[in-house]
Order: structure tokens, then C-alpha cells, then sequence
């Protein structure tokens, strides 16, 4: 039986809270639908890059099925999961800070290349290195 429902209120969430706690993936999937956006975006500024927000964000999925059973209130979905996804990109901010490496997009290489750039990189540089001195949970 393929279930049709969507969140328009917060209400709603119960019975696709409900029917994902049965198993029902689809609900699951209809549930976190309009959280992903947000969670990815923390988990990103959290995890210190965009690979690591959607590993994080990854993780949070996975660890809101298997803990769904633990959500008190239906209604409180967004907000549950959105703290998950926060408890998941703080934990992938600790390890990218023991790994110590650096993820330069495309763009940001090309941009560090050219000479008349040379000061703004090292500026970015220098700010780069002051936000992974900084503990996971204040970035």
C-alpha cells in the first residue's frame, strides 16, 4: 500500500512519524524531504566543508531511522532532526580537525593561481586556519 502524504502543517508529521516507526521508508523519506536542505547547510558550516556537511548529513539520516522510536513528539520531526544533523557534523568537524587537510574547490584553485590574487589567498589562507582552530560547535 503506497502511502500519499505530505507535510503542509506540523500536525501531519504524526502519521508519517508513525507509519516510518513501522518501517515505512517512504514516510521516512517524506518526512525528512523538507529538512534536508537546512540540515545540509549546517552541517556544512559545521563540518568545515561541503563533502563533510553531506557525510554528516548522511549520518543523520541513517541515525534518525534507526532512533525514530526515540522522538517523543511527532510535531517536533524538524527540529529533532535537524539537531542529529547537527550532533552528526560536529562529529565529522572533530575528525576533519585531526586530519588537517584542506579542500579547495575548483574555482578557489584557479583563483589562488593568478599572481595579482596572491594577497587575497593568503588572507583566505590565514582565515581558513583561524576557523580550524576553532572548536566544531563555535564555527
Amino acid at each position: 500500500m503506497e502511502r500519499n502524504l505530505t507535510i503542509s502543517t506540523r500536525s501531519d508529521a504524526k502519521p508519517l512519524v508513525e507509519a516510518a516507526r513501522s518501517g515505512d521508508g517512504a514516510a521516512f523519506a517524506q518526512l525528512v524531504e523538507p529538512c534536508i536542505p537546512s540540515a545540509l547547510a549546517l552541517a556544512t558550516l559545521i563540518a568545515g566543508s561541503q563533502s563533510d556537511g553531506a557525510d554528516a548529513v548522511q549520518d543523520a539520516l541513517l541515525a534518525a531511522w534507526r532512533s525514530l522510536g526515540s522522538l517523543k513528539e511527532a510535531a517536533a520531526f524538524p527540529s529533532w532532526f535537524r539537531t542529529v544533523a547537527v550532533r552528526s557534523a560536529m562529529k565529522a568537524g572533530r575528525h576533519r580537525q585531526q586530519i588537517r587537510f584542506k579542500e579547495l574547490e575548483l574555482d578557489d584553485a584557479a583563483d589562488y593561481a593568478q599572481p595579482d590574487l596572491v594577497d587575497r589567498g593568503f588572507e583566505f589562507r590565514i582565515l581558513d586556519r583561524a576557523f580550524d582552530r576553532l572548536a566544531a560547535k563555535d564555527r
